[in-house]
């Protein structure tokens, strides 16, 4: 059970904390000067600098002072990223028998009363997962509630869940608590790439190049495909750049797995080294077929 709430509070905090860069626009030292003038948003935004799961935590405990300090003044967003550190420790042993749990939800709950759209994307993402269990149909309410609202993130996890389904809590392992619904997690990934998510383009892409629960379809994935790769999405990238091995094409599958080693993100590791290593594997096998033809 132990390992189980710390995947979900690793799960919980990174999907808080997706796209919550420092803003660009003003140094450490002007923010500072903000805070220290009771400025909440530029308390939230160093709290963020010294707290961030992605480039590293630098100073856990000035996070926390600056965003309760935040929070004083009735801060939403405060109280956000508050809740975030809190769930960071769930399962830890700083975590007293899960008793940070019902604090962030506290506060999760006090900034989607002021409208904080994240806030009720988090909560229906921690119930619709079982946490706590039964609370699942909350979750799918609130989640949809965000999603109503035009909230990306929703709208791409209500994909993520019809599209695996949502396996019940107990020893069952047949029971869903929220059943596979292929059908319901194409139309919540449109609605996603409606909206302009290349991460939507690319999951419909990636379910009719495989044809996964539904009938494959490669005109329809590389539609797909070929609009996230417009917004520059460098796993669109990628997929586009197998394809092209598949198909024998060479000069394109080298062009676009280039073409998705610039274009990935500095976090996205994982995705540059199979890109460098397929355009390897590619640069061999053509340099092989030129010693066998000479």
């Amino acid at each position: 059970m132990k390992h189980n709430l710390v995947l979900i509070g690793c799960l919980l905090s990174i999907a808080l904390f997706i796209g919550t860069a420092l803003a660009q626009e003003k140094t450490l030292a002007e923010l500072e000067k903000a805070a220290e003038a009771g400025d909440a948003e530029a308390m939230v935004s160093l709290a963020k600098h010294y707290f961030d799961l992605e480039i590293g935590i630098i100073d856990e405990e000035k996070a926390i002072e600056l965003l309760e300090k935040a929070i004083e003044k009735d801060n939403a967003e405060a109280m956000v990223r508050r809740s975030e550190i809190y769930l960071n420790k769930i399962g830890t042993p700083e975590d007293d028998k899960n008793g940070d749990l019902p604090k962030a939800i506290e506060l999760l709950e006090k900034a989607m009363d002021k409208g904080n759209m994240e806030a009720m994307f988090s909560l229906g993402f921690m119930y619709s997962m079982s946490f706590p269990a039964g609370k699942e149909q909350e979750g799918m309410e609130l989640l949809e509630k965000a999603a109503d609202n035009g909230y990306i993130r929703a709208l791409l996890f209500l994909g993520e869940i019809y599209e695996v389904g949502i396996k019940a809590d107990h020893d069952d392992a047949n029971a869903f608590a929220i059943a596979q619904d292929i059908q319901k997690a194409i139309e919540w990934y449109e609605k996603a790439a409606d909206k302009g998510s290349t991460d939507a383009m690319t999951l419909l892409g990636e379910m009719y190049a495989l044809g996964k629960q539904i009938e494959k379809d490669t005109k329809k994935a590389i539609e797909w495909y070929e609009k996230a790769i417009d917004g520059g999405n460098a796993l669109a990238m990628l997929h586009r750049a197998r394809m092209y091995v598949h198909e024998k094409d060479t000069e394109n599958a080298r062009k676009w797995y280039t073409k998705a080693i610039e274009n990935a993100k500095p976090k996205h590791n994982w995705l540059i080294e199979f890109a460098e290593k397929e355009l390897e594997d590619l640069n061999k096998e053509a340099l092989r077929m030129e010693e066998d033809i000479f």
